[in-house]
């Protein structure tokens, strides 16, 4: 009843990069997921790296060297410099009409199973064989899904997108995973001024609102957030236009924390305007303190750690409620 109607599954459910078949953790398939999803009133989303191939996939053994981008230097297949984590990756070249092909076909199959949001990352990747080869990988990506179904683009030059996604990530993922020995499992990080730049970056990329929708990154309430920041965050999110989603251990939230995901008022907002901020001139460096939609909402963000008076013009009479 809140609103959430997305299950995306994320990083971690393929055989390898580049062979984009379920794995052992799911028995039914992702036809099974999404059966069950749909008769909950969900929508099923998956994520992939369409344009990395890991070397130890048997995609990379298959498929035509001259589905690869080349290292200009010794005429081998480039390697991804960017993400090692799991092992080398290689590169495919969207200039290649087979490598659109086969684009085309795994995005048709994934859809025909029951997959109707599609969230591919790291694409940057593609864009080392050029921006035509990127926009073309894209495209036949776009060809096999259909023109209903989502796609979210993630990791991209963003100018290339338009025209092509739905959606598109404006900025680096909210917080970084950190091992937490004693959870046994990863737990949301952020350093620094992280929170802030998730600002900025919505603030800065308004001029593409018009193209496809923002994407601020996951809401995150958890991890070594504060209960304001978290708040922040929510509130971008749920501002930003793009996508609204929840990626903390739901079960391990406090009850102040968890209803930060579960404001009805807030999450009403989400997917309508953009909203703007008012840029001004400020000595601290910080993102704007008042941002305003077309319809009327406004948000005040105090980015210091001191109680702080914000001032919002109004124009005429104006009743106002507080969605917090």
């Amino acid at each position: 009843g809140l609103g959430y109607r997305v299950v995306q599954i994320d990083d971690g459910w393929q055989v390898a990069y580049g062979d984009w078949q379920p794995n052992e953790k799911f028995p039914a398939g992702l036809e099974g997921v999404a059966r069950e999803l749909k008769q909950l009133g969900h929508t099923t989303g998956v994520w992939t790296a369409p344009l990395l191939v890991s070397e130890s996939s048997r995609l990379a053994v298959e498929a035509p060297d001259d589905w690869f981008v080349r290292d200009p230097t010794t005429l081998a297949r480039a390697i991804d410099p960017r993400h090692v984590v799991f092992g080398p990756m290689q590169v495919l070249d969207g200039r290649n009409q087979q490598v659109q092909a086969h684009l085309t076909a795994l995005f048709k199959d994934l859809r025909g199973q029951g997959i109707d949001y599609f969230k591919i990352d790291f694409l940057y990747a593609g864009a080392y064989a050029g921006t035509t080869a990127l926009r073309e990988a894209v495209r036949a990506i776009r060809e096999g899904i259909g023109e209903d179904a989502y796609l979210l683009g993630c990791g991209a030059p963003l100018l290339p997108m338009v025209g092509l996604v739905d959606g598109c990530r404006i900025g680096p993922d909210t917080a970084t995973p950190v091992y937490d020995f004693e959870l046994g499992r990863p737990k949301p990080n952020v350093f620094g001024e992280e929170v802030l730049a998730v600002a900025r970056d919505v603030g800065f990329r308004q001029h593409f609102a018009p193209c496809f929708q923002l994407d601020a990154d996951v809401a995150l309430v958890g991890g070594n957030l504060s209960l304001e920041q978290g708040r922040q965050l929510a509130t971008l999110a749920a501002l930003s236009g793009g996508p609204f989603f929840a990626s903390d251990d739901l079960d391990g939230l406090d009850p102040d924390r968890q209803a930060l995901l579960a404001n009805e008022a807030v999450l009403a907002l989400v997917g309508g305007p953009a909203a703007t901020p008012d840029w001004a001139p400020a000595e601290t460096g910080k993102p704007p303190a008042v941002w305003r939609r077309a319809d009327g909402v406004v948000a005040l963000f105090n980015w210091s750690d001191e109680p702080t008076e914000v001032e919002a013009g109004l124009e005429g009479p104006t009743r106002a409620r507080d969605l917090w």
